[in-house]
């Protein structure tokens, strides 16, 4: 199992409306985990969490988001102008192994972001 963190730092007085904003537009994913908003740490930072089976699994879902579906349409709509409403972002991807949480570098991803028989062996 993998868990996707995307993370935007928004600007001053956006971080709750982007955190609706993605509440109100994800309702229905059934990927999507929680959205979560700062409490220590950098100031104005939202941070949605979703889960997959596996980076395959990952890859798969982004092709729902390039039809042009009723559902799809609706969630373009609930996040207009969300842009403009934050100053950078980031992703995340740790995976659980035996009920642990790893973090993957973004470089280590990204070499092997296509291998799906991707697997780890953690000592303990």
């Amino acid at each position: 199992m993998i868990i996707i963190h995307d993370i935007f730092v928004c600007k001053p007085g956006n971080a709750s409306k982007v955190a609706k904003m993605f509440k109100t537009a994800m309702a229905n994913s059934s990927e999507l985990v929680q959205i979560m908003t700062d409490m220590t740490g950098p100031y104005n930072k939202v941070v949605m969490v979703s889960q997959y089976e596996n980076l395959a699994a990952y890859e798969k879902s982004w092709e729902k988001y390039k039809e042009n579906t009723e559902e799809m349409k609706k969630m373009t709509e609930a996040m207009a102008g969300y842009q403009d409403m934050y100053l950078t972002g980031s992703r995340e991807i740790p995976g659980l192994v035996d009920q642990r949480l790893i973090y993957f570098p973004h470089s280590f991803l990204v070499g092997v972001f296509y291998f799906h028989n991707l697997s780890c062996n953690i000592r303990q």
